[in-house]
């Protein structure tokens, strides 16, 4: 029924740890691609010489990035349904398991993730729970763009090869956030279904991991066309989510927001440089033209800050926002991890 994507790429010291923890999985009705983007290290070796499940299958290709290595592996699904996980995240037992409940009460779902922990790659240390904690252990259908920051990671994410192959992939066109793009792309297509459960986490401070090494420039050319390639296909649509470009709006007033209170003029001029002429309208024509005048500077930040508290007083979350029962959370952690080890 599932297909799960894993990239690798010069993994070698962290595939071994996430493959394990696919392949004990309680639930065992999948296949698992990996596709090796050109590794120059013995990522490879270590999953010949280790996994002889013949769920496995490998698919080696020249390094073209993420993108194309996860396009690549979903192109050779044989199921509907695709799982993704990076090659130094790792799944808790049950997410596999939650996935498949999830498909058979929502039958209808485009996409379906489920919150997740962070873990220092240096440390070992799992922290930080990123959940929608009013929703702490309820599955159900929700408009993705409340907040796409708190919906979940690509590596908590299962989405239909139907829908995934119908926008188009991942967009091999950037090199940072083509999961946020995809995610998107797909949640203007179709159902989304939150789960309010733990079940994925996150690497950080990986070696060769994407996220340390990009610039912060390449971070406003990337919202720029992020936010415009999603604004484009929003104008297309005859059913469209009415939430998108309120989302939009938001996430790019609050964009410009962090760098007028640095006083960075090079981020909000580059992101207006690559921002398409639609989104630059929503925007409003008088702002985007004036919003790079120094001179104005503390007049945007109390104008956008303004329009910030409004949006909150209309209920929606904070783009980012701490959860509140942290401690306990953690606490859910722990006790599964000792499960596991007993």
């Amino acid at each position: 029924m599932f297909s799960v994507v894993i990239p690798v790429y010069n993994k070698a010291h962290t595939i071994a740890h996430t493959l394990q923890s696919v392949v004990c999985q309680t639930y065992r009705d999948f296949e698992i691609i990996i596709v090796d983007d050109g590794s120059t290290d013995n990522s490879v070796e270590i999953i010949k010489q280790n996994f002889h499940d013949p769920r496995i299958r490998l698919i080696q290709q020249e390094n073209r990035g993420v993108s194309a290595a996860r396009n690549q592996g979903v192109y050779a699904a044989q199921y509907e349904y695709v799982s993704f996980i990076d090659a130094d995240d790792e799944w808790l037992p049950t997410y596999m398991e939650t996935m498949h409940d999830i498909v058979i009460k929502f039958p209808e779902a485009a996409m379906m993730c489920t919150g997740g922990y962070y873990k220092d790659f240096r440390t070992g240390i799992v922290s930080s729970p990123s959940i929608i904690e009013k929703y702490l252990d309820k599955t159900l259908p929700l408009n993705y763009f409340i907040n796409p920051g708190r919906m979940g990671h690509i590596g908590a994410t299962t989405i239909r090869k139907s829908v995934f192959l119908k926008v188009g992939g991942f967009p091999e066109e950037i090199s940072t956030a083509e999961d946020v793009c995809l995610l998107m792309r797909v949640a203007l297509e179709g159902p989304f279904v939150y789960c309010g459960k733990l079940l994925h986490i996150y690497t950080g401070e990986v070696p060769n991991q994407t996220t340390r090494t990009a610039h912060w420039l390449v971070g406003r050319i990337t919202n720029g066309f992020l936010f415009s390639d999603i604004y484009r296909r929003w104008l297309l649509q005859s059913n469209r989510n009415q939430l998108m470009p309120v989302y939009m709006k938001y996430s790019l007033r609050h964009i410009i927001f962090c760098d007028l209170k640095a006083n960075s003029y090079d981020g909000i001029e580059t992101l207006m440089e690559h921002l398409s002429v639609d989104c630059k309208k929503k925007l409003g024509l008088c702002f985007t033209k004036n919003v790079t005048k120094r001179w104005l500077r503390l007049f945007f930040i109390l104008y956008i800050g303004f329009t910030k508290l409004i949006w909150r007083m209309h209920c929606f979350p904070r783009v980012i926002n701490r959860v509140k029962n942290e401690a306990a959370l953690m606490a859910r952690y722990r006790q599964l991890a000792k499960r596991d080890n007993n």
